[in-house]
């Protein structure tokens, strides 16, 4: 069962909403339904690996209480460090144990690991809570109750954003109904699913048609057009996975941090960073950059704690080769942008910041390195388009596809915003504040007949 499944938007959905509204905060009920919905939610899409989801995070609340405990520095910091380990080698375990035995010792037959559902996401959640534990940010919870709402809280199982603990219990201790807390959520919601089911999912149609092309069949005009059409499909399924996951935790009350802070408008790759995938590049700030040392020490090794994150966010999407290059590669821009303090023109900064950007996307998306550098050449190969890739391009580009490309490029700059702070915003508040409402409406209609159509495809972050 995933957020955009007709189970979940028709039954379980509207059924959790309602029923946590009307249990009772007292005896830790509340907390208790939250966990049983988290497990259900959890084994629609993965019941294999239940009892693995289930007992992690019972070794998470564990550990934190065994840390806690501890008196002698050393020790505890031992423990600390044991710990992560098992946590990270099992996470490696499942996310590179097909890639070891297929091209590191050629033994295909031990290939076949399924990745569990959202293991990357939660089990950061789960070493942030331990090492927040051992550096005294917070006190380890003696109530297991909370720890396993923390893991198992079913709007971010999946795909984050990856919370922290605190701010999800401490949500989760003061929500309290009211209807405009739902309808904000509900809009909220609406809108994100109009991104992953509409938009994302026409541009992700022409994008796979061109990744399926042969390498030949590369030239400037569909690789250009590629790179820029991926760019936008993974801001809107990944985005608009972040906005339901927000709306619906809105919903009940619970109002978890933003992931994206239009990150198409930023004016250099450290700035897209603090915009993108806002949850994931501040655990890897908090929990591996700043102990490394961080910026307090010299200029070298600051750009070298720069390039071990962004090698590690590179891995952390998976084994292929693609994800690795990628984040060596926004490594070497966030470091070059520390050492070059001149800055260019900011009109000028802005398009080289979403060219790198665009270009980066297209090798993440590469199924190999061989397709990725065919596309890389193909945005130099000024030549005509083959036949196969007019007929993907000619065939993909519709009315239909440029009102979804307009949409798109509409959600990347914070409409809203100027919008309100404009004449007619400011003279038509309350008329401007209602309309987004009666859209959201409209448009989940529209994502409820598509989903009764069954034409809709998982998140793209489904798999990392």
């Amino acid at each position: 069962m995933f957020l955009c499944s007709p189970t979940f938007i028709l039954g379980f959905m509207p059924l959790a909403i309602i029923l946590y509204w009307v249990l009772p905060k007292k005896y830790n009920i509340r907390n208790i339904f939250l966990i049983i919905a988290g497990l259900l939610f959890y084994s629609f899409g993965d019941a294999k690996y239940i009892l693995l989801f289930f007992m992690m995070a019972v070794a998470a609340y564990t550990i934190a209480l065994i840390l806690d405990r501890l008196k002698n520095n050393h020790i505890k910091q031992i423990f600390l460090i044991i710990s992560l380990i098992v946590f990270i080698l099992l996470l490696a375990y499942f996310k590179y144990w097909n890639y070891f035995v297929q091209n590191i010792i050629h033994r295909t037959s031990l290939a076949g690991i399924t990745m569990p559902l959202g293991i990357s996401f939660f089990i950061f959640k789960e070493i942030s809570y331990i090492a927040d534990v051992y550096k005294n940010k917070i006190k380890a919870d003696k109530n297991i109750c909370n720890v396993l709402v923390y893991v198992c809280y079913f709007p971010q199982i999946i795909s984050g954003p990856i919370s922290r603990y605190e701010d999800v219990i401490n949500q989760i201790r003061s929500a309290s109904f009211s209807v405009n807390t739902v309808a904000k959520g509900l809009k909220r919601f609406s809108f994100g699913f109009f991104q992953k089911m509409v938009v994302a999912g026409a541009i992700g149609k022409f994008v796979d048609a061109v990744y399926g092309l042969d390498n030949a069949d590369y030239s400037v005009l569909i690789c250009l057009a590629v790179a820029l059409c991926y760019s936008l499909q993974l801001l809107m399924d990944f985005g608009g996975y972040s906005s339901m996951s927000i709306g619906l935790s809105t919903m009940m009350g619970i109002h978890i941090q933003e992931n994206f802070d239009y990150p198409f408008i930023a004016e250099s790759v450290s700035e897209f960073w603090r915009r993108w995938h806002i949850s994931l590049s501040t655990w890897f700030r908090d929990y591996v950059y700043i102990p490394l040392g961080g910026s307090r020490c010299s200029r070298f090794r600051t750009c070298v704690n720069k390039m071990i994150v962004f090698i590690l966010t590179g891995i952390w999407h998976g084994s292929s080769m693609t994800f690795l290059l990628w984040g060596f590669l926004h490594g070497v821009a966030v470091t070059t942008e520390v050492v070059v303090k001149k800055r260019l023109p900011k009109v000028l900064s802005h398009i080289v910041t979403l060219i790198f950007v665009a270009v980066t996307f297209s090798i993440f998306r590469a199924d190999s390195l061989g397709q990725a550098g065919a596309i890389l050449k193909g945005m130099v190969t000024f030549t005509g388009l083959s036949a196969n890739a007019a007929a993907v391009m000619w065939g993909q580009f519709t009315l239909y596809f440029a009102v979804v490309i307009i949409l798109a490029l509409l959600y990347c700059i914070p409409m809203q915003k100027v919008i309100y702070k404009s004449r007619i915003g400011v003279k038509y508040q309350k008329v401007i504040t209602l309309v987004p409402y009666l859209i959201s409406v409209l448009l989940l209609y529209i994502c409820i007949t598509k989903i009764a159509a069954a034409d809709y495809s998982p998140f793209i972050y489904f798999k990392f």
